[in-house]
């Protein structure tokens, strides 16, 4: 203290472990604001769409096939073995066939069932390399085409030599869908 003027500050400075700023030590009211601040958010949201390859022409589903093939999500991060949040995810058709479906997300890119043909993976490879998943029940229907929408979504973490995820569209009851019948677009959180 130099000529009765405090010279020290009433709050620490940022903690460089948690790039947080500690609760002030002294009483000024901008100081505990700040102090409460929220850091900004690093993460960006990014929508990816992706048509389902590997659908035949005008291919009746039975209930639990798969519908084209594993197909990428190119690029759902922003760098290898990054992560983020699918925060949902919409399929679009260009029919109303308006079918529960869901979604599987895998880390790599994993042998499939061929299309329309019964969707089955080994324990040990689902284990290992599933990401996440969505349901897809509730649809809205436009007159010639429909889409239906993710209520939920899950946070994923890529392999480190992967900056895209791969998925499966698997059908939960019997539509009937022809080449480029169906569309996937998936909204992602980036880290």
């Amino acid at each position: 203290m130099a000529d009765g003027i405090v010279t020290e500050p009433l709050v620490t400075p940022v903690d460089p472990s948690t790039k947080r700023m500690p609760f002030p030590v002294g009483d000024s009211w901008g100081q505990l604001i700040q102090a409460l601040k929220p850091l900004p958010v690093k993460g960006s949201t990014k929508e990816i769409r992706v048509t389902v390859p590997g659908v035949l022409a005008a291919s009746a589903y039975a209930a639990n096939d798969q519908i084209g093939g594993v197909f990428p999500i190119s690029n759902i991060v922003r760098e290898h073995g990054g992560g983020g949040r699918v925060s949902h995810v919409m399929l679009w058709e260009t029919t109303t066939q308006q079918i529960a479906a869901d979604i599987i997300f895998f880390k790599e890119n994993l042998p499939a069932a061929a299309d329309n043909a019964a969707a089955t993976w080994t324990d040990a490879v689902a284990r290992e390399n599933i990401a996440g998943g969505v349901h897809i029940t509730d649809y809205f229907s436009l007159g010639a085409n429909a889409f239906g929408k993710s209520t939920d979504g899950f946070d994923f973490q890529c392999k480190n030599n992967e900056n895209s995820l791969y998925a499966a569209v698997i059908t939960r009851g019997a539509p009937t869908y022809g080449v480029g019948g169906l569309e996937l677009i998936v909204v992602v959180i980036q880290d």
